[in-house]
């Protein structure tokens, strides 16, 4: 049956009395995508719907809801975005999406070659920002390839990497209805054996994030030698291969390799799982290096390395799909790469150091003023003090003078200090003369 025949959507199409469909994007074997414009605000959409004949599956209904679910919970830029879910008059499910132009890293690599290691290692370190966030979901994609890279670019031409394809997606910690639910037993076996993890191949159920640890192995292997690390010419020759054999050395395509790339994409390829890098930041971590370029005036990296323990920050740009439209113009790594962290900036740096001087300065000024006032403030108060005049010493008084009455010797206040008090003096003693 002609691809044609079985599209759920045409040309001119009203979906949800909103999206116009315009033209057809691309068709693959359970669904197709349309390009739509949106009558409320005029911008322009993707719509990806099932075929009509496979909408009748429950399997392949399951593998779509749940790529809808997986999609919608992320939030990364390197995700695809989805706006919204449906289903037509005719049972068949849509989502809708934002519309981007490039094309995967497979028809990439087949059109310009293997590409520079920077450049590999760039895209392989923004996958793992995706799939960083997705991990701490607890949604294990078991479907990487290069086919589902896909290369879009940010305003300016700055190239971007939106993982796609989450319809094998597994979740290890389901949140929603339907999530812990697997496929069922005649499409168990799903994902590309080339790129698969050998656990998967034995049992799609046990898998868990170093699954995808191995996807991006086999992808960097592919996008710098331009083939897949294990190739036969059956599938289960391809299965043996993976299972029991080495990939061929990257070195022995491309003698330009640098030093250490090799073992990071063997380590990732290792067969058992416990040998390879724990999770997907230790890769962006270990591929870091790579995506640097010496020749720069300033040195630059080309994507952030992404935290293991927070997801990425909710983000704007859209959802890519793979499609056979236009590709776009290849853009340049080095021209389109951000800047490193301020550490590597040395204006920046030189910048935070003499704030940090002129706030110790501030510091030591107003620690320096507390000191002077507290001494001048204990200086006045000792200045203050007013010292009481000396007692009169009576003399002696004649013999039929009155003995004058005593008197109690005036003494200091009791609120001046101890050491600035007068001692008493003592009464003169009288002598009378017969």
């Amino acid at each position: 049956m002609g691809a044609v025949t079985t599209l759920a959507l045409r040309p001119g199409d009203v979906i949800a009395e909103r999206y116009e469909v315009e033209r057809v994007l691309g068709v693959g074997g359970m669904g197709a995508v349309v390009a739509a414009r949106d009558r409320w605000d005029g911008e322009s959409v993707a719509i990806k719907a099932l075929l009509i004949e496979q909408a009748a599956q429950g399997d392949v209904v399951a593998r779509f809801a749940r790529e809808c679910r997986a999609t919608a919970r992320l939030r990364s830029e390197h995700v695809a975005r989805v706006f919204g879910t449906g289903t037509l008059p005719t049972g068949v499910p849509y989502m809708v999406m934002e519309l981007l132009v490039g094309q995967d890293l497979k028809s990439l690599v087949k059109a310009v070659g293997p590409l520079p290691f920077k450049e590999a290692a760039a895209y392989a370190c923004q996958a793992c920002v995706a799939l960083t966030e997705a991990h701490a979901l607890g949604i294990v994609h078991r479907d990487l390839k290069p086919a589902n890279l896909f290369l879009a670019a940010r305003d300016g031409g700055v190239p971007m990497i939106k993982v796609l394809d989450f319809g094998i997606a597994r979740f290890s910690s389901p949140n929603l209805a339907g999530d812990a639910l697997e496929m069922t037993q005649p499409r168990a076996v799903l994902g590309s054996r080339a790129y698969m993890a050998p656990e998967q191949m034995r049992s799609p159920h046990d898998v868990d994030a170093r699954a995808d640890v191995w996807g991006l192995g086999a992808i960097l292997y592919y996008l710098v030698t331009g083939r897949a690390p294990f190739t036969a010419d059956t599938a289960e020759a391809v299965m043996m291969r993976v299972a029991h054999a080495a990939p061929p050395p990257i070195a022995d395509v491309r003698p330009d390799a640098p030093a250490g790339f090799e073992r990071v994409v063997l380590r990732c390829l290792a067969k058992a799982r416990e040998d390879r890098w724990a999770n997907v930041a230790e890769v962006a971590r270990a591929l870091s290096p790579f995506t640097r370029d010496d020749a720069l005036a300033e040195d630059r990296a080309t994507v952030p390395l992404p935290r293991s323990a927070l997801p990425s920050a909710p983000s704007t740009s859209g959802l890519a799909l793979t499609t056979s439209g236009t590709e776009a113009v290849r853009p340049s790594v080095a021209r389109s790469a951000p800047t490193k962290a301020v550490a590597h900036a040395p204006p920046a740096a030189a910048k935070h150091r003499l704030y940090s001087l002129a706030w110790l300065a501030l510091v030591s000024m107003g620690i320096a003023w507390a000191v002077m006032t507290a001494l001048l403030r204990f200086e006045g108060a000792v200045l203050s003090v007013k010292v009481a005049p000396e007692a009169a010493i009576p003399c002696a008084a004649p013999a039929n003078a009155a003995t004058p009455a005593t008197s109690t010797p005036p003494t200091m206040s009791s609120a001046a200090p101890r050491h600035l008090r007068r001692p008493r003096a003592k009464p003169p003693m009288v002598t009378r003369i017969p």
